[in-house]
């Protein structure tokens, strides 16, 4: 399972699942919804920070999910800005946000 802090990366591995943790800048720290006590992303916070982690490994896949028709809301374009240059790069060729 991924997960994001604005910790230091670790990995914290149990028996049946492996969690890592991606270190990201604290002013991506947000879009979060509290479900029961913990936060849980929104689908578009995880998507981009799937963006930001993974990179162009992630773009296949975000091409099939936008021919599904999925699309980001105004929140996630609104939050998309924050991210560095080389992610807002790989969200304009997807057509994520705009230029």
């Amino acid at each position: 399972m991924t997960l994001v802090t604005p910790r230091f990366p670790y990995t914290f591995p149990t028996e049946n699942t492996r969690y890592e943790y991606h270190q990201i800048h604290k002013s991506l720290f947000g879009g979060y919804e509290d479900e029961g006590g913990v936060l849980v992303g929104t689908a578009e916070k995880a998507l981009l920070d799937l963006l930001d982690i993974r990179g162009v490994r992630t773009v296949r896949f975000l091409k099939i999910w936008i021919q599904k028709g999925h699309k980001i809301n105004d929140y996630g374009l609104t939050y998309a800005k924050r991210f560095g240059k080389g992610t807002k790069a790989l969200a304009v060729e997807l057509g994520l946000i705009t230029a």
